[in-house]
Parts: structure tokens; C-alpha cells; sequence
């Protein structure tokens, strides 16, 4: 049986996940992009900019590894998952739920969100998320927003389309955080007023 060894992203193992990340994103999700989708993801990934994010607290990350190779990753902000991927070899094999489950504890946020790509739709509601919109492109980027309750919250908010404001605790973060994947699309009478940051 393999092993799996999960822990928070290690400094030095940085590029290591990120290079992960860029070729499960190339293999699986670039395909539903356009060039301007695959540029945007790319320069959301880009080592400075998620060193940034790190050293900020802005996000953090937690892998899996196994025989000393990063085979997963999931980057999130308290409630909103950033990335989140998988060695295509080791897909349902339980890694992205553990990656989760580990996000939840550190944060305990009552939900989760995720803007998901249209590839990883499917897997995200195997890990209880619901659609809460319907798909959306920004920057070139196709996203589908969803949520996932953790605890404490009303059934009736699982789900639920409306209204809803971007965190204010994040404004000053906008220059790291104006894509898609940083912050919850919201949507409702809201549009275009705060897509993801001012």
C-alpha cells in the first residue's frame, strides 16, 4: 500500500509544488482555456507572487507527498480555496479530500468556496461542494463558483444563489488577489462591483 505523507508546504519545496501545479494545470485544464486563460493562471502562480501571498498570510498551503515527491497540493485563504491539484496518476486515490479535510481544521470556517475550473467540476462535488452560480470567464479564465458547508451554517445557505461582498480584510490585497481563483466570484446585483478585489 503507498503512503502518504500530507504536511504544510515547506519553503524550500515551493517551486517543487508549483511545478506540480503547472503541469496537472497544462495536462487537465488548459485544454478548456483560451491563451489568455492559460497566460492569467500562469502569472497567478508565478513563485514571486505566491511567496507574496505566503509571507503575507494572504494563503497557505499544505501537500502530499510520497517516496520524497510532491504528488499534491491545495493553496487556500480561511474560506476560499486557491488551488488545488493532483499528479493525474494519483487521482481518486483520496488525496485532494485529506488536502481538504486539512484546510478545514486549520481555518474552521463554517464553508467553503471554490471557483472551479470546468475539468475539476465533477471532483469537487464528490467532495460535497454545490454549484452556486453558473459558469463565468474572467481574464480568459472559465470558472464555475461553488461552496461547500463545513459546519454550523443553515442548510438553506449550501447552494444558495444572491448577493454577496467581497471580505473588506482583503482590499488591501488587491493587487495580488484581482483573479479568480484568489477570491469567491460573487454574483446577484452585485456584478462587476468588486468581481474579486477593487
Amino acid at each position: 500500500m503507498e503512503q502518504y505523507t500530507f504536511s504544510v508546504l515547506k519553503q524550500e519545496r515551493l517551486g517543487e509544488t508549483l511545478a506540480l501545479i503547472h503541469t496537472v494545470f497544462l495536462e487537465y485544464e488548459a485544454p478548456d482555456y483560451s491563451d489568455e486563460g492559460i497566460q492569467e493562471f500562469m502569472r497567478f502562480i508565478e513563485i514571486n507572487a505566491i511567496k507574496k501571498m505566503l509571507a503575507e498570510n494572504v494563503m497557505r498551503i499544505w501537500t502530499c507527498e510520497i517516496d520524497g515527491r510532491i504528488i499534491g497540493a491545495l493553496g487556500a485563504r480561511r474560506d476560499h480555496i486557491n488551488l488545488l491539484f493532483v499528479n493525474g496518476k494519483y487521482h481518486r486515490k483520496g488525496i485532494a479530500r485529506q488536502l481538504l479535510n486539512m484546510m478545514i481544521e486549520y481555518f474552521s470556517p463554517i464553508a467553503v468556496t471554490v471557483n472551479s475550473s470546468p475539468y475539476a467540476v465533477e471532483a469537487y462535488r464528490r467532495l460535497g461542494f454545490v454549484d452556486t452560480d453558473t459558469e463565468q470567464i474572467v481574464n480568459g479564465l472559465r470558472f464555475i463558483p461553488m461552496k461547500r458547508r463545513t459546519k454550523g451554517q443553515d442548510k438553506r445557505g449550501a447552494g444558495q444563489k444572491g448577493t454577496y461582498l467581497v471580505s473588506e480584510s482583503l482590499l488591501p490585497f488587491a493587487p495580488i488577489l484581482n483573479h479568480p481563483f484568489a477570491e469567491p466570484c460573487h454574483t446577484g446585483n452585485l456584478t462587476n462591483r468588486y468581481p474579486f478585489a477593487p
